[in-house]
């Protein structure tokens, strides 16, 4: 977790059986929330429903286990208090100075005490008459977070603020103006450094300068104790403040300007709102405090909804650093205050102080996510909130007794994403389908890269001009100018921009202040998927002149005078770039052409290669297969899959004389769901005769057939099978003779034994579909036959589970999946290309044989329709990588995931789920099933699809290298993001190098992982084969596949095989635990043993597995598919 330490949660079952011993009473006290959606009328309504009473109960007991959690034991904290009194004593010591000029002063204390005053640009000049003189404080003393105990614990520890407020008398009446008070104020920080330093050995500590809040012109001292063996980590930092009175506060007014230095190249009259708000809130530091004291001891629930409010913005990242979005717990704590001063409907209270902090906290939220303070800037005067004149474009909510904006470090895009984040927030404290309180607190944000849509790191350039808006912090100024270009640019493309500058860090005494220039910016993007891949970009008329030439001026030479359909003349911007659902690389044009327009080169150098990286990864391995490219480059999407897909249902529904009418059509294929991994290749109409051997495979789109009821069928399995083939031979002639359609049968095996007629279809655009026909019947004679076997305690009735099993999910769970999945996908455009990297990524670690594509599926699938506390990705590259967190972060031994498709899981259902685990994990304590348990709404106890797959072992090594895989690809580094595609070897007992020239999938290897150099090898002819019998497609002719699956058949027990059944090139193997012991000899050991031996003799009655053997029989029995096998560990 991001910031606030929390070691666990309370257990659901703790919370209800608490929450059912408050009875109605606790159920009545709920019903008073006033915290509700947003009304119209801007007031907050109860709970109108029992389910909203349980939710907000529930919440509040959960809330109530994790403030224990957090809560500081501030009686428990004497070293701290015992520090801080030495401290207090030491600067109070500190004796008054003489005066001196500025520039004079800093060179003493450099020279005296080695302190370099953290000066920030402008520097006092050397033609400066300013003067200083230290003089002692008026006070010292503890404020923030500490001394109203809204502190939680934190890894990085405890930060106590000590403010030591400057006399009036150190400063003339207009040192506000031209930087002179922030020199002064730096000189004085630097006074108390340099005492601080004399005495660091006998007190134990360290000293360093840092930024207040980011800002270099308001240093601080930061003291921490040096041996680290302390019960508690903390630090103590040092904070120059000013009394109310020092300077008048009307001439610190946000509209008036108080930079005039002669530094200045060109002076302006603008005005200077954040300077000014800067120095202000050093002489609002005590008033500010007080009034919070105040409200603390007026409302019950102040301090607890303060530390619920720094829980959550810290697990997002907001801080009152400049860098860090400029609202913090101070920015919160205020804004509760005023709420619960005025605000509500006709000037009154729109939070009262006797709400609990749960219904403090949720107001809170629910005021940031309705309320638009930038567009109706409020102002704080007497109790009321009434919305202010002025228009700044930056957040305002000022006090109007001092003027001071307390979010003036905030810029646009910083609030308009707190904002987003609290409408995220107000939208799960009313989803009773979803755990509002994992939403909020426990689920972290831990990467950019995860959090947007688009993340890129950009460089600063110092010539970027700096307007006195700004001043006080120059970042803020670039960003705003780079803000509003990236605006121009992208319109209605995205629907959030994020920029933040870096975090500026500590530095040493003798160090020279950190510079504003070179700093890097981070960027983020939330994209609108409706309007991110538009290829035009339309301007203004040509009629409108002068739009007409701002448009031009912006574009530059990418704009240009369009005609369109509609006759419209408009001035236009055309994209090079086609659109990908991988990647927005039609953003990423636009971004690379307008940023080094405006900005320079330096600029426009973004660091976005990982994204590239990975969309690529669903290549073919085009570089070496050109017969595969001119088929690939025919299909680029599912839609001629779909349209030949309703072209056979239409032909098969079409059939005359059938002897039974086809009822309804299902498709089962991934490919009819948007979710294969590679899109399916069509067999070539014309010189399929040259395709090597390696790009001969044809994946088959699979779909079932329902024929209307009849009471005709026979009371037999093996009858009922023979019925099908005969059904199927029947359609397949009526096929060839009344629709020109040519189609065969088979019978094929399943996984478990289960013999089964399929028709082959072969359709006029090449691809080929495969039909099964279901009959409801055979469910019923399973279980017959389980049950009677059961009755004479047959152990054969297992097999008959096996087969019943299997025929459930052939004909019940994946038409029903692929309908699920089919109508996600077309709800979320990004969902089905997610699915095939997460797949691909799947597949290329070699766990092909060991997970199943639905869960896989369901799995990416909960990333969408459960995204808090993300958005809904509008990219598959942000997808991926959210699936590859869900994966590494997910305890399956623990949790199960409850996965919400297009009908949405009631609490009843979700609690069903939650209780089939239970039992699950209690009868099987050791995982030896369901490893993973994936629950939906049609699926409670998981049944469908992860029964049997993956094991303990697979589901702990995809957690494994889930985790090392998003590590790497959030460096973003090219190198490190196609690693994430290669699995080392090094791991395994042995590797089976097979012969890329005869495995039929090798075109479907990834782009970067080829072996063969280019080189295609010719398809040899024999005289006795004719070119027709080469042009016949190879359907679903996968022999590695086959070969690892007649190895697992007789060796199932003594050796684990992984390989990746899209053209991977190795088969890595693991000798099972079991073999790698001595037993004692008796027949029908399942592997070749050899006795063993000990100092040259042999053990009679002891034998082990003979590995050799066993991989030489192996060789065998790939032959020529096989070129090598390496072992990797000693056979021993």
């Amino acid at each position: 977790m991001v910031g606030i330490l929390i070691k666990r949660k309370r257990t659901e079952e703790d919370s209800v059986a608490k929450c059912s011993e408050t009875g109605r009473g606790a159920v009545a006290t709920a019903s008073q929330d006033p915290i509700s959606a947003p009304q119209s009328t801007g007031s907050f309504t109860a709970p109108n429903t029992y389910d909203e009473a349980y939710s907000h109960n529930m919440l509040k007991l959960e809330t109530d286990e994790i403030l224990d959690e957090v809560k500081i034991n501030f009686e428990r904290l004497g070293e701290v208090d015992e520090l801080l009194r030495k401290v207090k004593s030491l600067i109070e010591e500190i004796p008054p100075s003489s005066e001196m000029k500025i520039l004079d002063y800093a060179q003493r204390l450099h020279e005296k005490g080695k302190i370099k005053v953290p000066f920030c640009e402008p520097k006092p000049s050397k033609e400066a008459l300013n003067m200083f003189a230290y003089e002692k404080p008026i006070r010292v003393s503890v404020i923030g977070s500490f001394l109203l105990q809204t502190m939680a614990k934190h890894p990085a520890g405890l930060v106590i603020d000590l403010a030591v407020c400057m006399p009036k008398t150190a400063f003339q009446e207009k040192d506000y103006q031209d930087y002179r008070y922030f020199h002064k104020r730096a000189c004085y920080v630097s006074v108390i450094a340099s005492e601080i330093q004399k005495k660091a050995k006998s007190l134990d500590i360290t000293a360093s300068f840092d930024a207040w809040h980011g800002d270099l012109q308001k240093p601080v001292l930061l003291i921490r104790p040096k041996t680290k063996t302390k019960k508690v980590n903390f630090s103590i930092r040092i904070i120059p403040v000013l009394s109310e009175d020092a300077f008048i506060i009307k001439k610190l007014n946000s509209t008036r300007c108080n930079i005039r230095h002669l530094q200045l190249e060109n002076p302006s009259k603008e005005s200077t709102p954040r300077y000014n708000a800067s120095i202000l809130a050093d002489m609002q530091t005590q008033k500010s405090l007080e009034f919070l004291y105040a409200q603390q001891k007026l409302c019950v629930g102040f301090k607890n909804a303060c530390v619920l409010g720094r829980i959550w913005l810290e697990q997002r990242k907001f801080s009152g650093n400049y860098s860090e979005g400029g609202f913090g717990i101070f920015e919160w704590s205020m804004l509760l205050s005023f709420l619960l001063q005025g605000g509500g409907p006709r000037g009154g209270k729109l939070l009262a102080g006797g709400y609990t902090y749960v219904q403090l906290f949720k107001g809170v939220l629910q005021y940031i996510a309705t309320h638009d303070l930038i567009e109706q800037p409020i102002k704080f005067d007497t109790g009321k909130l009434a919305v202010a004149v002025a228009v700044t474009g930056c957040p305002v909510l000022e006090d109007a007794s001092s003027g001071l904006n307390y979010l003036y470090k905030m810029t646009r895009s910083s609030y308009l994403q707190l904002k987003f984040e609290a409408e995220k927030a107000h939208l799960a404290l009313h989803n009773s389908s979803n755990n509002s309180f994992e939403a909020l607190f426990l689920r972290e944000i831990p990467h950019d890269h995860l959090r947007y849509d688009m993340f890129f790191r950009l460089s600063i350039s110092p010539d970027i001009a700096v307007s006195t808006t700004d001043i006080i912090e120059p970042t803020l100024s670039r960003i705003a100018k780079i803000e509003d270009v990236i605006r121009k640019t992208l319109l209605d493309r995205v629907s959030l921009i994020s920029i933040r500058s870096a975090t500026i860090p500590t530095w040493r005494l003798n160090e020279v202040t950190p510079s504003y220039n070179n700093r890097a910016l981070d960027v983020g993007f939330i994209l609108n998927p409706e309007r991110c891949d538009r290829i035009v970009e339309r301007g203004p008329s040509a009629d409108n002149r002068e739009a007409a030439e701002e448009f031009r001026t912006f574009w530059g030479d990418k704009a240009d005078l369009r005609r369109f359909k509609d006759g419209s003349i408009k001035e236009s911007v055309v994209a090079q770039s086609e659109p990908s659902k991988f990647y927005p690389v039609i953003i990423e044009e636009f971004l690379d052409w307008t940023l080094q327009r405006h900005f320079g080169e330096q600029v426009a150098k973004c660091s976005r290669s990982m994204g590239m990286v990975v969309a690529s990864s669903l290549d073919f391995a085009t570089e070496y297969l050109p017969a595969v490219k001119s088929l690939a480059s025919q299909v680029e999407s599912f839609s001629p899959i779909v349209a030949a897909y309703d072209d056979i249902g239409k032909a098969i529904k079409g059939l005359e004389d059938l002897p039974l009418r086809v009822s309804s059509i299902m498709g089962s294929s991934p490919a009819l769901r948007y979710s294969s991994t590679q899109i399916p290749l069509p067999h070539p109409q014309t010189n399929a005769a040259n395709l090597p051997e390696s790009c001969q495979y044809l994946q088959p789109i699979d779909f079932i057939l329902q024929l209307e009821s009849s009471g005709k069928w026979p009371d037999d399995l093996e009858a009922i099978k023979r019925v099908k083939v005969a059904f199927l031979l029947d359609i397949s002639r009526r096929l060839q003779s009344q629709k020109s359609i040519p189609s065969q049968i088979h019978i094929q095996t399943s996984r478990h034994g289960r013999e089964f007629p399929v028709l082959e279809i072969y359709h006029s655009t090449g691809y080929v579909f495969r039909a099964q026909l279901h009959h409801d019947r055979d469910a019923t004679l399973y279980q017959n036959k389980i049950n009677q076997l059961t009755a004479l305690k047959d152990p054969s009735f297992s097999r008959y589970k096996d087969l019943l099993s299997d025929y459930t999910q052939t004909f019940v769970a994946a038409p029903r999946h692929t309908l699920q999945i089919q109508a996600l996908c077309q709800q979320h455009p990004y969902l089905s290309p997610t699915i095939r990297l997460v797949k691909r990524w799947m597949h290329s670690h070699m766990l092909s044989p060991h997970i199943d594509d639905e869960s896989i599926e369901l799995l990416v699938a909960s990333v969408f329709t459960s995204p808090f506390p993300f958005h809904i990705p509008s990219s598959a590259v942000t997808g991926f990588l959210r699936a590859l967190q869900l994966l590494s972060s997910w305890d399956w031994r623990l949790d199960p995931t409850i996965v919400t498709t297009i009908d949405p899981i009631d609490a009843n259902e979700r609690d069903e789920i939650s209780q089939n685990f239970k039992n699950i994990r209690g009868q099987d304590p050791a995982v030896s099933h369901f490893a993973w348990f994936i629950g939906t709404k049609h699926d409670l106890a998981s049944i469908s699809h992860t029964k049997e797959r993956p094991s303990r072992v697979i589901a702990t090594r995809v957690t494994y290298l889930a985790k090392m895989s998003l590590q790497a690809l959030l460096q973003d580094s090219t190198d490190l993001a196609q690693s994430t595609f290669l699995t080392p070897l090094k791991h395994f007992d042995f590797i089976i190098h097979l012969n890329s020239d005869l495995n039929p999938r090798s075109y479907q290897r990834l782009s970067w992982k080829t072996s063969i150099d280019g080189i295609i090898k010719p398809v040899k002819v024999y005289k006795n084969v004719t070119e027709e019998s080469l042009v016949l497609p190879k359907v679903d002719f996968d022999v590695v596949k086959e070969l690892v699956k007649e190895i697992h058949d007789i060796y199932g027990e003594t050796l684990v095989l992984l390989f990746d059944e899209f053209g991977g090139n190795v088969i890595a193997g693991l000798w099972t635990p079991k073999i790698k012991s001595q037993k004692t000899w008796k027949v029908n050991q399942g592997c070749s043993t050899i006795p063993v031996s000990t100092f040259g003799t042999e053990k009679a009655d002891s034998i082990i597995c003979n590995k050799a053997a066993i991989l030489a029989e192996l060789e065998e029995l790939g032959g020529s598919l096989i070129n090598k096998i390496e072992v990797i560990t000693e056979l021993s």
